[in-house]
């Protein structure tokens, strides 16, 4: 009689060890990352939470945050920068396009900076003398590793589109060039494979890094 007591106590214990090592699991399904997300565009996927401010480390002033997770963790991408000496939002000075007034920001020097848990995976740097426009700001999982891309698109001097897989980086940097003739625009001139060179990826990162650079260049191509 003691054994089959024994026996019967013991199957609840066996049942909440096995609930306690799937529940990881079955919370990181609930979570995983969107095929794809566009700061730029609402409303957000259940999956990604924006963030206003962090206790993480960045440098400058907060601009845009989002926090998810994946097989890595939870994942933290916080956007700053330093605010230009100059007001170069002011729309009696134009000074780019006008969809510059409508997504993005506009910086001086431009800080991003990857967190999975509190341990940073990576951070980029880049400054320009005048301004620098911050378009969008995309989240993936194109390949379906279940590891989030993250891809940060802006321009100054460059067009640059730039992505990092876990803490792997790549890059497509480019410029606008005006036909020679003077008539129209334009020619776009970007670079996959020079530093950090999408070389050996999947194809699907070619084809967003080309289509996010192009975004960006056809609103300054636009007459």
């Amino acid at each position: 009689m003691k054994k089959v007591i024994i026996f019967l106590l013991l199957i609840p214990f066996l049942n909440l060890s096995q609930d306690a090592e799937k529940a990881p699991e079955e919370a990181l399904k609930k979570n995983l990352t969107p095929k794809i997300f566009s700061s730029n565009k609402s409303p957000y996927p259940p999956e990604i939470s924006k963030i206003y401010n962090s206790n993480l480390y960045y440098k400058g002033e907060f601009k845009i945050g989002f926090s998810w997770f994946d097989v890595l963790g939870k994942n933290t991408l916080i956007l700053s920068g330093k605010k230009p000496d100059l007001d170069y939002l002011d729309k009696e000075d134009r000074y780019g396009p006008i969809e510059m007034f409508e997504s993005g920001y506009i910086v001086e020097d431009v800080y991003a900076y990857h967190y999975v848990g509190d341990e940073l995976i990576w951070k980029l740097r880049d400054f320009s003398d005048t301004f620098i426009w911050v378009d969008e700001v995309l989240i993936s999982d194109l390949d379906n590793d279940r590891i989030s891309e993250t891809w940060i698109g802006y321009s100054s001097d460059q067009i640059k589109v730039i992505m990092h897989e876990g803490n792997k980086k790549y890059a497509i940097r480019g410029h606008i060039q005006g036909f020679s003739d003077g008539e129209g625009c334009c020619d776009f001139i970007y670079d996959l494979y020079g530093k950090n060179s999408f070389q050996g990826t999947p194809e699907v990162f070619k084809e967003q890094a080309i289509d996010s650079w192009e975004q960006i260049a056809n609103i300054y191509g636009v007459d």
